[in-house]
């Protein structure tokens, strides 16, 4: 091997390391375990149009949108809302990851156009999350979502660029309620092949890696940043790369599909 070779595979071998180059954007990669995406989330929502308007003229990201869906595309993921029942009002908690030194940027770029949460009604409005060595501020769309900035500093992807929809790097966490976390983190091991990012209890169990978490609540449980928002059971779709297989729960309104 020539010196020209060696330094063209160390420079691979970096490069892998780092992120993959995907759309113009460095997508980390997980370090805890291979690499887990959220390609698509399928959810309901009672108000279509107002899904629409929110995504595409708040966070200004692309949004398709019909009689029946709308489909947002966030880095390499896509949200997919459908018509929930009449009378139905869903709702869900998901996260984006942004760039780990651009929280707040983030912030700054969002509040003019959308309010940011108090953390269980304090006056701060950002968590640290010292386990993940994370860092998140939490909003609302208009169906009640609880959506969430994460900024993951083990990453390393920070950028000096000023921030905007472009750093919306894709969705990185969806929570699921059960009325067994236990039993669902096991079930989950043994059908997806998702264990524990850095631990979990018998009320929270974050499944897969950094880039791709299933959160596992029970029910009623309270969610951040509220302190009145009760976890509750909801249709959700999954479409997922790096699990092993598919997913129906029995007894509940969920589906992971591998994407390949």
């Amino acid at each position: 091997m020539n010196r020209r070779e060696f330094l063209g595979r160390m420079a691979a071998v970096s490069a892998m390391h780092v992120g993959l180059l995907q759309g113009g954007a460095v997508i980390a990669q997980d370090t805890d375990r291979a690499p887990v995406r959220l390609r698509r989330l399928q959810l309901k929502a009672p108000d279509l149009k107002a899904q629409a308007a929110f995504y595409r003229d708040v966070l200004r990201l692309p949004v398709e949108a019909s009689a029946d869906r709308v489909v947002v595309t966030a880095g390499y993921s896509e949200i997919e809302f459908r018509q929930a029942a009449p009378g139905e009002k869903p709702f869900y908690h998901f996260a984006f990851t942004i760039p780990e030194n651009q929280l707040e940027n983030a912030m700054v770029w969002l509040e003019p156009r959308c309010a940011i949460a108090n953390i269980k009604k304090s006056r701060r409005k950002t968590i640290q999350f010292r386990n993940w060595d994370a860092e998140a501020c939490y909003f609302f769309d208009p169906a009640g979502n609880i959506l969430e900035f994460i900024a993951h500093r083990p990453l390393k992807n920070g950028t000096s660029a000023a921030f905007s929809e472009a750093q919306i790097l894709h969705v990185s966490e969806i929570g699921l309620v059960a009325p067994d976390v236990p039993a669902t983190e096991a079930k989950v091991g043994e059908v997806l092949g998702l264990t524990p990012y850095r631990g979990s209890s018998e009320n929270f169990a974050p499944l897969g890696g950094v880039n791709g978490l299933l959160i596992v609540v029970p029910e009623n449980r309270v969610w951040l940043p509220t302190t009145d928002v009760h976890a509750a059971v909801f249709d959700t779709g999954i479409v997922a790369e790096g699990v092993d297989s598919d997913l129906m729960w029995e007894g509940l309104p969920y589906r992971v599909k591998r994407s390949v």
